[in-house]
């Protein structure tokens, strides 16, 4: 099976909660690309209009490999249409105010998943037919990118207050997920370590420089120096970390809900997830309303999960307490907040599989589905295409497994 194998396979619109009107001081832009980032096209967009790239508001980043559609403001931006080699920006409106994270009510997906045997198409199909509304909230790979395939997490670090440990995975620990520049470079950035004046040499970017730098003029001050890593970039490191915390705090909480039906383990780049099985779902009614802590600096509500959640970070090595906080100088922390146990699919609709246009003797199916934001679309595919959507490579190390249940427990 492939998925994205074009990019007008992975079509995602973005659904704002409230249109743009005819007045006001920001001038909202629909934003149309193709197998360009976010940023990068923001970036172009703001160059050929001649305006601030950090003056460009917009709710959320969308897919790279894929045709994208979403909303950008810009503060009295020009009311004309620009364009680029991968991107189109359109004049839709204006509004008071930027547009941010909380104007975004959705996305609206269409999904081609591609070169599959007629066997599986029907499976596909048949598992549509009975798709259940509503999955377990994981998190997934594309969350854990800054994870990088280490056997350790760069927030987990921060939060048992090693500073230096998180600086070096974030800037000398090769991953076999790098090409063979960066990964040669991580090498030799690992061999030169406390040779700060040879790190700064062999830095790539301006914010290694700042870091290395930084060290060469203060050798012990790694919490100092892990500061000088841009903030978007830092917090990433710690989202990554709290999100794998949650998965692993939901995936036991999937497997009690099941009680004795089946529950399967879905691998991931960190480890593993536990779903109903598709074939014969279960009820994870009892999820509905339930909302799980994403750890930060402020302790979760009285009663949530508490004893679990102390065993977790004991199996992480962390203080009890159930927080995390970074290391006492540093700038970078947790956000305390939830996320609910639960995903409902709105709208879904699987079209019936027909001949692949790119694979003959292949067939091809198209899932269409509306999701909440912040919820992760290949989810629903990992669903739907269990059994055989391929291998995936899970961290090497931290595999977090699924808590005991009456249910079986079967490798994906």
């Amino acid at each position: 099976m492939q998925i994205k194998r074009l990019p007008t396979d992975f079509l995602v619109e973005e659904l704002l909660r409230e249109p743009p009107g005819v007045t006001g001081a920001h001038t909202v832009y629909r934003l149309e690309k193709e197998s360009i980032g976010t940023m990068e096209a923001i970036a172009d967009l703001a160059r050929t209009l001649g305006v601030p790239p950090g003056s460009v508001a917009f709710c959320g980043l969308k897919d790279k490999h894929a045709k994208t559609a979403q909303h950008v403001s810009i503060p009295d931006g020009p009311e004309r249409a620009a364009s680029g080699a991968t991107w189109t920006a359109t004049p839709a409106g204006r509004r008071d105010r930027p547009l941010e994270t909380s104007d975004l009510a959705g996305n609206r997906f269409r999904i081609v998943l591609r070169d599959l045997e007629r066997t599986q198409a029907e499976r596909v199909a048949s598992r549509a037919r009975t798709f259940p509304g509503a999955l377990p909230n994981y998190f997934d790979d594309q969350r854990f990118g800054s994870a990088r395939g280490q056997s350790d997490f760069i927030g987990r670090r921060l939060a048992l207050g090693d500073a230096e440990g998180a600086l070096r995975l974030a800037l000398a620990s090769p991953s076999a997920d790098d090409d063979r520049r960066v990964r040669e470079r991580r090498v030799a950035l690992e061999k030169a370590w406390e040779d700060w004046k040879a790190c700064v040499a062999l830095a790539r970017d301006s914010s290694e420089r700042r870091a290395f730098g930084h060290l060469a003029a203060n050798p012990r001050d790694f919490a100092g120096a892990f500061d000088r890593i841009p903030r978007q970039l830092r917090a990433l490191y710690l989202h990554a970390y709290q999100s794998y915390l949650f998965n692993r705090l939901l995936a036991d909480e999937v497997c009690s809900a099941l009680g004795t039906s089946p529950c399967l383990e879905f691998p991931y780049l960190c480890g593993m997830l536990a779903f109903p099985d598709p074939d014969r779902p279960g009820s994870l009614d009892a999820l509905r309303g339930v909302r799980l802590p994403l750890l930060g600096r402020q302790p979760p509500p009285e009663g949530t999960r508490t004893e679990r959640l102390a065993a977790l970070l004991a199996e992480e090595g962390l203080p009890s307490g159930n927080v995390l906080r970074p290391h006492r100088k540093q700038r970078a922390f947790f956000r305390s907040s939830a996320r609910e146990a639960l995903v409902e699919i709105r709208g879904f609709s699987c079209v019936p599989h027909v001949p692949d246009d790119l694979h003959p003797k292949r067939r091809k199916l198209t899932l269409t589905f509306d999701l909440p934001p912040g919820c992760y679309a290949t989810l629903v595919v990992r669903f739907l295409a269990w059994g055989f959507e391929g291998k995936r490579r899970s961290h090497p190390m931290r595999r977090g497994k699924p808590g005991a249940a009456d249910g079986t427990i079967t490798n994906a």
